[in-house]
């Protein structure tokens, strides 16, 4: 068997394992992640490592998403997941650095109807071309949008480990959704309102 073969049955095999489970810290899910970023990032392909670090930032998002009010944000359970999607990001602008494009257009979750298309109705046709112009915007994330993202993140982090100190002292307790709503509510200043 060659090289080539017995590489890409390796990238095949992590891109499989990866997508078991949450990758957070001591998980299998995480270290495929890891290695397919450095397989990918160390045979100069960007493009594809952008790819696996912006997976592995969205399904962190979705894990954290998907506990909602359950996972107290004050918990040390959110505060390492919230680095490693950090962690994501930083191995998304180092990989988007290094392309031409400075972009990404990463298959999206929906896709426009095609039923609107054969209406004679002009409202619908346009609400196809809205719908698809969406779908595109969602698919697609910049470098630029990759660092603000980075802020946000680091925002976050930073707040959810002083919320950690505080609630230890007052007891009491903040969620994944409430950090995030305080967190968008920020002035320009950065100070929380």
């Amino acid at each position: 068997m060659d090289a080539r073969r017995s590489r890409e049955q390796l990238l095949e095999k992590l891109h499989g394992n990866a997508g078991i489970g949450t990758p957070v810290a001591g998980t299998n899910a995480l270290a495929c992640y890891q290695q397919l970023y450095a397989l990918y990032f160390s045979d100069q392909e960007y493009l594809e490592a952008a790819t696996v670090a912006y997976s592995l930032y969205s399904a962190l998002d979705r894990s954290v998403r998907h506990s909602g009010e359950a996972l107290p944000a004050t918990s040390f359970a959110v505060v390492p997941v919230l680095e490693q999607q950090r962690a994501a990001l930083l191995m998304l602008i180092s990989a988007l650095t290094l392309t031409p494009e400075q972009q990404l257009l990463m298959p999206g979750p929906t896709k426009p109807s095609f039923c609107a298309i054969e209406s004679d109705d002009p409202a619908a046709l346009q609400s196809w071309f809205q719908e698809a112009a969406e779908c595109t915007r969602r698919a697609q994330v910049s470098l630029h949008e990759a660092q603000a993202m980075l802020l946000e993140l680091d925002a976050k982090c930073r707040y959810g480990c002083r919320m950690v100190r505080q609630s230890r002292a007052f007891n009491g307790a903040m969620t994944i959704s409430s950090l995030t709503r305080v967190v968008n509510q920020k002035d320009p200043s950065g100070a929380p309102e």
